[in-house]
């Protein structure tokens, strides 16, 4: 009896970190009206105009532009050298949007498309581009393949890292 007792906590151990972790890896990606956007809510520890000037310097951000209280724009194209699935392989642009209140900012990023070959088939040439709102998702809901997980935590990892304005400021404060 007893050792049913521990076979029962440890099953229901087991079962919740693996909810855990099928649930951590989307936790910025949400989908609205069948498009997967990432979205995160920093504290803003840094002024405005300093925190502009980071974003500037990097290369996958410069072609934003600064409206009354946001920043917005296409990003330039990044590779982040995943290997698998294929259209994960290819770089990848998006839209961002920064909106800013308070001590805080939002970071919306939208229309992520990695940018596939173009083929030429009898003549006729086309891009094949892939939609990550497209690949990943079915339905409304998120694929639960290990591959399309894989991409989403690598993307979240990114996103984190590049868009928080904490993270920027301690570059620069060595």
């Amino acid at each position: 009896m007893k050792n049913n007792k521990y076979l029962i906590i440890l099953i229901l151990l087991f079962y919740s970190n693996y909810n855990n972790a099928q649930t951590d890896n989307n936790e910025n990606f949400k989908i609205v009206e069948n498009e997967l956007i990432w979205q995160k809510i920093f504290p803003m520890q840094v002024e405005y105009k300093i925190y502009y000037d980071n974003l500037k310097t990097n290369e996958f951000l410069n072609s934003l532009t600064e409206n009354s209280n946001s920043i917005s724009g296409k990003s330039n194209k990044k590779d982040l050298k995943i290997k698998s699935p294929y259209w994960a392989s290819f770089p990848f642009d998006c839209f961002i949007k920064i909106e800013f209140k308070d001590d805080k900012l939002r970071v919306s990023i939208s229309n992520i498309t990695f940018d596939g070959p173009e083929i030429e088939i009898y003549g006729v040439s086309d891009k094949l581009d892939y939609k990550l709102s497209t690949a990943a998702q079915k339905n409304g809901e998120m694929k639960n393949s290990k591959k399309v997980q894989e991409v989403i935590s690598t993307l979240d990892k990114f996103f984190n890292d590049t868009m928080n304005p904490n993270i920027a400021e301690s570059k620069d404060n060595w």
